[in-house]
């Protein structure tokens, strides 16, 4: 998504990406070692966050409440950055003719504000929603989350085997080569669908795994319903 706005994206996409690897390492496997290191996994509970019940739990409170700052922030930082996607790619297809028009409309600094204003929208909805209905409708919204991920993830492993089948038929060479290609590429896949099968061992995230292949043929009708007219206009002009 920040390919087309960074200056040099050949030198600063490659750092990008080496470093999310060890971002990951460090900021989910390790505090999910230290997890489990302080405190047994089946105690652990969905009323606050792990990190705040294990220091309230060792009679750390004061560092409870500090931690309660800094995941409020890791999720004010996490919104921005899921804002920010979203706007782009809802102008990406609006420009590739797959969105309403109206998702073109920037701003004078070049942003996307109908967008972000929908964005914004749905988050108020989302808040309302988890206010009056708590309870489950978070977990409801959390496996709609992870079963929307489970499906981008699918598609960009499959793009991406896609395009290194391209590269290699053409002759081309990535710049940025991918290590274990194509081995990494199944296993991620392998380890997506035995996710799949472990949320249908869980009744809050059933929901989930039932809506998605519902989703992916909604969205394969709005698709076909879309190039319709472009491959009869293309046919016409042969």
């Amino acid at each position: 998504m920040t390919a087309g706005e960074a200056e040099n994206p050949e030198k600063s996409l490659p750092k990008a990406i080496n470093q999310i690897i060890w971002r990951i390492l460090v900021f989910y496997i390790g505090t999910m070692v230290v997890i489990m290191t302080l405190w047994p996994w089946n105690q652990i509970t969905m009323d606050n966050s792990p990190f705040v019940q294990i220091f309230t739990n060792v009679g750390f409170s004061a560092a409870a409440n500090l931690l309660n700052f800094v995941v409020l922030a890791a999720a004010i930082s996490v919104y921005n950055s899921a804002i920010y996607g979203n706007s782009r790619i809802a102008y990406g297809l609006a420009e590739e003719g797959n969105a309403p028009q109206w998702f073109k409309k920037l701003s004078r600094r070049g942003v996307p504000v109908h967008t972000l204003c929908l964005c914004s929208g749905l988050t108020l909805f989302v808040v309302a929603v988890t206010y009056f209905f708590p309870g489950k409708i978070f977990m409801y919204f959390l496996s709609l989350t992870v079963g929307a991920t489970i499906v981008n993830w699918v598609t960009i492993i499959i793009t991406h085997l896609k395009f290194k089948a391209y590269c290699q038929k053409a002759g081309k060479t990535t710049k940025f080569p991918s290590l274990l290609y194509p081995a990494a590429d199944y296993f991620c896949l392998a380890f997506l669908a035995f996710i799949v099968i472990m949320m249908t061992q869980m009744p809050d995230m059933l929901t989930a795994v039932l809506i998605m292949p519902v989703w992916l043929a909604f969205l394969w009708c709005c698709w076909r319903r879309a190039r319709t007219p472009l491959t009869a206009a293309a046919a016409q002009h042969h």
